[in-house]
């Protein structure tokens, strides 16, 4: 692990625009792919993903502060789309506000399960899910701005809470099980100082430009 502070940096700047790169593109083609079967599969797919990166900013850094500092990062790729006006601001908002409430659940969830081991990941990954999305509905009826998935009556909200959180602890015990079998992608990247705010770029400019 890296543990001065420059290297810390670097770490949760690299995860975090890896995750903002994968909501850019990724996360983009799913949106595109549900115009045309309504699947919820961003939900499905992008919170893991957004696990992933978050369990390797906080292996590589030791610190549990990482975790919620790397959703930052990943939330401020996402509102660069403020300054587009042809993009209404529920888009922006609303996945924005999802992966601040994703990194407070993973926040959680390494602050009391840390080590991450495979044993009962999947009842943690399921329970992290559906209190991040509780929370989610919860801001938009406090705040019915945008309802957005709120105004979509009861069965649509079951799938998001209850369906949709089995799924992604699922993902989340299958990626736990590879990561503890020394399974990592491109931590190691990270450490130089020249591959982060590259990749916070790149990030940045797919999230504009993506659209």
């Amino acid at each position: 692990m890296f543990k001065t502070t420059n290297n810390r940096f670097l770490m949760i700047l690299f995860f975090g625009a890896a995750w903002g790169l994968i909501e850019a593109t990724l996360g983009h083609c799913l949106h595109v792919f549900k115009m045309f079967v309504p699947l919820p599969l961003t939900g499905l797919v992008m919170f893991p993903a957004g696990f992933y990166f978050m369990m390797r900013a906080f292996k590589e850094t030791g610190s549990t502060a990482s975790i919620a500092l790397t959703g930052c990062v990943a939330a401020t790729i996402k509102m660069t789309d403020l300054f587009l006006p042809a993009v209404p601001p529920e888009f922006v908002v609303h996945p924005a506000l999802a992966i601040l409430l994703e990194s407070a659940g993973c926040y959680i969830y390494f602050k009391s399960f840390k080590p991450v081991t495979p044993g009962g990941s999947f009842a943690a990954g399921t329970a992290v899910s559906f209190l991040w999305r509780t929370a989610f509905v919860a801001g938009l009826l406090l705040f019915p701005v945008f309802p957005g998935i709120a105004s979509e009556g009861t069965r649509a909200l079951a799938v998001f809470l209850l369906a949709e959180s089995v799924v992604n602890g699922i993902m989340i015990a299958s990626i736990v099980r590879l990561d503890h079998r020394g399974y990592s992608l491109y931590g190691r990247l990270a450490f130089h100082p020249a591959v982060a705010p590259a990749l916070f770029a790149v990030a940045a400019a797919s999230q504009i430009f993506l659209k």
